[in-house]
């Protein structure tokens, strides 16, 4: 067996035939990458018939003055079979020693578990084991199995199947999740395509939530523009649609509160019923009261509309990635998130591709769970979680290494 350092084609060409993919195991992400100063490696493992059956984008970057290797959902290897894993940890390692590497972290798209929400459901992946020990045996230490967001690439991630039609799609989601889609439309949230102009209003939305070099995002998108393999959808409140939508609940409202008082004050005697719906009729209308109130000042101020919510997505070949989504807090109740996800998925059905990755979520078997709401939100659209196996780490100069650690605890 042969391993070597591959060249872009070579790579591409690679991952094309893969049949696990990942959008960050593809050389836009390596390219994308170098503006964060991280340093793009692309490798492989070549059988005795000189076919190429492993490959990997090992990421270089320097720590603390140390340099330090990350193979993002890689490698891309059939970890079932002990020797290819062994030949291409040797062939890893050499390679990083050249480079002068004190370690390689690894994250690769391995299966543990997947997790039925819906139907309380866990399909656990019988070749686990073998693969996980086989990566033990070529000598990598296992990082542990974290239960947030603590590996290098999200440890559980929520996935839709959509290789089915929208209809059948949409009869998934959570009646509750159904409700809120029809209500973000009815309401004037408008969904839109839109492009690198559209990448600053995505960052006011995301400012407090992540933290990239202020280019990375811009970079991801030009790369990624070059084959087709990014989209950007936005929800975009049309304020004149919503004005009129507040003004015709506003008049309901009324009409069925002066209906419901003219039924009270003709009643000869007290009625609980009758009392109870005029009750129930004067908060409705103090509620458009309010609503009318609020469609007005967000008209006065953005008389072009107002944008909610925004996605930036990733594709390889039949797999869309949801690499950051974002949503102004303060119009959480226009439900425009998932109006947007909801037309996004459309648009990946019609377009034949297979599932739609809403991203990273956390531990679903935990009983206390911080993020327990990230988790129900997703998989309320029908989304399974898919469990990895997280990172593992395998150290290339244990000298450097030790003096790494070290300047790791101290902070220096």
């Amino acid at each position: 067996m042969t391993f070597k350092e591959l060249t872009n084609n070579e790579f591409d060409r690679f991952i094309a035939s893969f049949p696990l993919k990942s959008v960050f195991e593809m050389t836009e992400y390596g390219s994308t990458m170098i503006g964060q100063e991280e340093d793009p490696h692309y490798l492989g493992l070549y059988d005795n018939q000189n076919a190429l059956i492993g490959a990997t984008l090992l990421l270089i970057k320097k720590d603390h003055g140390f340099k330090y290797g990350l193979c993002p959902r890689g490698p891309l290897l059939d970890f079932r079979i002990e020797n290819n894993v062994k030949a291409f940890t040797n062939g890893l390692v050499d390679f990083a020693k050249k480079q002068g590497l004190v370690a390689i972290k690894i994250n690769p798209l391995l299966i543990k578990s997947i997790y039925n929400i819906k139907d309380k459901k866990v399909m656990n992946n019988p070749e686990y084991p073998a693969s996980f020990n086989n990566i033990i045996t070529a000598g990598f230490y296992h990082l542990g199995y974290n239960n947030y967001f603590e590996a290098l690439k999200p440890r559980f991630e929520a996935i839709i199947n959509i290789n089915k039609s929208a209809g059948e799609v949409f009869l998934s989601f959570e009646k509750e999740t159904k409700t809120k889609i029809r209500s973000a439309s009815n309401k004037g949230v408008v969904i839109y395509k839109g492009n690198e102009d559209n990448i600053e209003d995505l960052l006011k939305l995301i400012a407090k939530k992540y933290h990239r070099q202020g280019n990375y995002f811009y970079d991801l998108y030009a790369y990624y523009k070059k084959n087709n393999n990014i989209d950007l959808y936005y929800a975009k409140l049309d304020v004149h649609k919503y004005l009129k939508h507040c003004q015709d609940e506003y008049n309901k409202c009324m009409l069925d509160s002066q209906e419901i008082n003219e039924l009270v004050m003709a009643s000869k005697k007290e009625n609980q019923g009758l009392i109870n719906q005029k009750i129930d009729a004067d908060k409705k209308f103090e509620r458009a009261k309010r609503n009318i109130a609020q469609a007005n000042a967000i008209t006065a101020s953005n008389p072009d509309g107002l944008i909610l919510a925004s996605m930036l997505i990733l594709k390889n070949s039949n797999t869309a990635y949801v690499v950051m989504d974002g949503m102004d807090p303060r119009f959480k109740s226009f439900n425009a998130k998932q109006l947007l996800i909801w037309a996004v998925l459309q648009k990946y059905v019609d377009k034949k591709f297979v599932t739609l990755n809403l991203g990273g979520c956390s531990n679903p078997t935990l009983k206390q769970n911080k993020f327990a709401g990230l988790n129900e939100f997703k998989t309320n659209f029908g989304a399974n979680i898919y469990e990895y196996a997280g990172d593992f780490e395998i150290v290339t100069n244990k000298p450097l290494y030790f003096m790494y650690h070290n300047a790791l605890v101290s902070g220096k």
